[in-house]
Parts: C-alpha cells; structure tokens; sequence
C-alpha cells in the first residue's frame, strides 16, 4: 500500500519507507476488537464498562507506532496476546482486560506510551550481558512485522523486567539514487563496531530510533572531508 500509494517518490520520500511505522493490519483489527467489546458490553455492562476509555483511545488512533501513543501499546499487547495466539473472538475483551491489568501492575497505570514500554538496547553478549530496565536504553517506535509495519522491530520483555527490548527487526537499510554522482543514506540499528568501548558501538541507534538514515560518502572529498583520522600505510 505504501508503494502504490504514488507514481513517483523523491529520494527524501524514499528514504523513509524503511521507517513507515503504520499498523496496517490494526485496520482489520481494530474495528473487530471494539464490535466484540460491544457484543459483551450488552452482555455485562457492569463489568465491561471498565475498558470504556481503553477501547475509546484505541478506536481514535491514528493506526500509526509512536513512541508516544498508548493506543500503540494497548493495541500491540492486546494484538499480541489474541491474534498472534489465534484465540477466538470470545476471548478478546478479556484478553483487553488482561493489557490493562498488566500494564496498571507494571507502571501502575494502563496509560503507557509506546516508547516507555518499548526500548533499543544493546548489551555486551560478550560478557553475557542480558536486557535490563537498569542500563541506558532508547524509545523504539517500530513494531512486530506481522502487523504489516514497514518498520520491523519486534520486541520481547525479559523475565524480570517490565520493558520489552528489540529481539529482531531490520539489520540495515539504504537508499541509492544513482547518477553521475551516486547519493546514498544507509543505517544500522545500532552502530558499526563490535566493541563496546568504541564510539561506533552505538552511535547510529539514536538515528535508527528516529526513523533517519546517515549520509553515505563516496567521493574522495566527501570522504576526506568527514574523516576522523587518516593515515598512509609504510609511513
């Protein structure tokens, strides 16, 4: 949809794609999920009524992942639980009944937004480093690709913790507009060296997370221009 959406592109539009975080199956979804509330509303109003505000911030979503949209949290957890586990409609309000709950255990409220829940982190495997609410981690807009999100990032909470971390997504992302002069930006999801002493360990994350990408230098004078050292080998 996002590429028949126009004829043409231009390279900034293109650029972007990658980072397209709109929830296109949150269309099917949605509407299924607030018809079934309604069914069991008529059913059990005393305690449905509860979920009124939840389904009331779900139902005015934009369908796009932002790191500060509830709706995005209340729907990926919800959608999560039911549709990826193929439970039966039955069984989705008190599967919404369930987000809430744990949210409210969690952070003592049901309204999370997205990025509070959902992080970038990396860890040194190395040592045998695991996620942890406790290290330095970044807001993550993206969300599984099973919702049809351009922007890949799935994430998992560690036993433990009450954040999710990245597990899989994207590994690399570029965009080349060839010419007499080709012009590229390209992304890692977290940054070029393996080291974590390196300045380079994490350096791209913060972009990654901002759905940007970083110029890519292939003239002698772009490269010599951006170039941190620089050296001739025998001398």
């Amino acid at each position: 949809r996002a590429l028949a959406a126009r004829d043409k592109f231009t390279f900034d539009e293109f650029a972007a794609l990658p980072f397209d975080a709109f929830v296109y199956l949150a269309d099917e979804w949605v509407p299924k999920l607030i018809a079934q509330w309604d069914k069991d509303m008529a059913k059990d109003p005393d305690r449905h009524k509860a979920l009124a505000e939840t389904v009331e911030v779900v139902r005015a979503w934009d369908r796009r992942a932002a790191v500060d949209s509830v709706a995005t949290t209340v729907f990926m957890l919800w959608f999560e639980g039911t549709c990826l586990k193929k439970k039966e409609a039955p069984e989705w309000t008190d599967a919404l009944h369930g987000v809430v709950k744990k949210l409210k255990a969690d952070f003592g409220t049901w309204k999370v937004a997205w990025g509070k829940i959902n992080r970038h982190q990396r860890v040194d495997r190395s040592k045998s480093k695991t996620f942890s609410d406790d290290l330095a981690s970044l807001p993550a807009p993206g969300v599984d690709s099973s919702t049809g999100a351009f922007f890949a990032y799935r994430s998992k909470q560690p036993k433990g913790e009450k954040r999710r971390y990245g597990i899989t997504g994207r590994g690399y992302a570029a965009t080349i507009e060839f010419g007499p002069t080709p012009r590229a930006r390209s992304i890692l999801p977290y940054g070029q060296s393996d080291d974590p002493a390196s300045a380079y360990w994490f350096d791209q994350a913060p972009l990654y997370v901002a759905g940007k990408m970083k110029s890519v230098y292939f003239t002698r004078e772009e490269v010599e221009a951006h170039a941190v050292r620089s050296y001739r080998p025998g001398e």
